[in-house]
């Protein structure tokens, strides 16, 4: 049954009761809607209610909705799938501001399978997308072997709390404050910000900026500075350039043994900038590399490019003879001055032939390449490789 009043543009209705607008469909026994300077206020007893965008869902007692808030009352909220809320939050009041895209439930308490984890005299969260907000803390215990020496030695712990920036949809932070029992505190942050997105064929690539740093001010046992600072950046400067950057560095070999605790299996950090020029069109591709490392952990030192250049270019790739010629030169270093250091100059020419139209699946080929190193402290060497094959 429904009830219209054009005297004071009010309805009322009961009995399997569904309503919908742009935001929400919601079923229930009765309701009822006024409407008040261009504004809708509807109020649905006994109720479930859909987010038709983001497919939050639940039930109350009663709603009452307007065109940017929706109050629901002795109510339950879930993202996930009707019927199935393994995870939802039960409260005595869930207000849902669509404005602000923030809800906020009063004496709530977090169920998973029915069964109440944890209560909140008040919580709030993002309804859609990402929101600014504390991220949940991260606590563990550690031995650090600076101190197992020490006769009263206890295990040493470490809390971190991390805040979340949602900058804008295009970049983020990541901030937070650690404190080790046995160091000190630690401030880490993390910032992306995407600076490009391109579909190319069936993948999808990004070009963007990261770094990540850590910073303890003052180590209480070494009595030194420690930091970590890890930076890439992936640009496409053009349709067929790209320049990818990394600089990884800590401040000393130590640092993931005792102050990070991680990825201490690690021996060097790898630091570059390399430039690539990729013309399909004229089948050229072309690039530009230099490296660096630092060693860490219990790592031994290893070769290194300290600059290298490499260019491949095909010639009659849609004749009946292709031809592919790949050059390289690298110059390579090591931080021993005994073992082997110089240039490395490698040139190869392939030919590909099908065998014939009849059997396309039939290719012959053929290739000659040449390398020569130019050695700092020894005779330089010469090798020359010929094969032929069927593919």
């Amino acid at each position: 049954d429904v009830e219209f009043s054009s005297t004071n543009q009010s309805t009322h209705a009961k009995g399997n009761v569904k309503f919908q607008d742009s935001t929400y469909l919601i079923t229930g026994e009765t309701f009822a809607a006024n409407k008040q300077n261009d504004d809708l206020e509807a109020v649905i007893d006994s109720a479930y209610y859909q987010e038709l965008e983001s497919n939050a869902n639940g039930s109350a007692a009663s709603i009452t909705k307007t065109a940017n808030k929706v109050i629901f009352r002795d109510s339950t909220y879930s993202f996930c799938p009707i019927n199935q809320n393994d995870w939802q939050i039960r409260a005595k009041t869930i207000e849902a501001n669509l404005e602000n895209n923030r809800g906020i439930a009063d004496h709530a308490t977090i169920v998973f399978q029915g069964f109440p984890i944890f209560y909140f005299p008040k919580y709030s969260w993002v309804l859609e997308g990402r929101g600014s907000g504390f991220l949940p803390p991260d606590y563990d215990t550690y031995s650090d072997a600076s101190k197992k020496s020490d006769t009263n030695y206890k295990r040493s712990y470490r809390l971190r709390i991390p805040y979340y920036f949602n900058l804008a949809p295009d970049r983020d932070l990541i901030l937070a404050y650690t404190y080790m029992s046995s160091r000190g505190s630690v401030i880490d942050n993390r910032y992306r910000q995407l600076i490009d997105r391109k579909l190319i064929g069936d993948e999808m690539k990004d070009s963007m900026f990261e770094i990540e740093s850590e910073y303890l001010f003052r180590d209480d046992i070494t009595k030194l500075k420690r930091w970590l600072v890890n930076t890439t950046t992936e640009l496409d400067i053009s349709d067929k350039t790209h320049i990818s950057t990394k600089y990884n560095r800590v401040s000393d070999a130590e640092y993931f043994k005792e102050i990070k605790h991680s990825d201490t299996d690690l021996e060097r950090l790898l630091s570059h900038l390399k430039i690539t020029y990729n013309n399909q069109e004229s089948h050229l591709n072309a690039e530009l590399l230099t490296e660096d490392e630092q060693i860490v952990n219990s790592g031994t030192s290893k070769y290194t490019r300290a600059f290298e250049t490499s260019i491949s270019k095909s010639f009659n790739t849609n004749g009946s003879i292709p031809i592919q010629l790949d050059l390289v030169s690298t110059k390579f270093k090591h931080d021993i001055a005994s073992k082997d250091s110089g240039t490395r100059i490698h040139g190869n020419l392939g030919i590909t032939k099908t065998l014939s139209t009849k059997f396309p699946v039939v290719t012959t080929k053929a290739n000659v390449s040449n390398t020569h190193y130019e050695l700092k402290n020894k005779n330089n060497i010469n090798r020359t490789v010929a094969g032929v094959g069927i593919d």
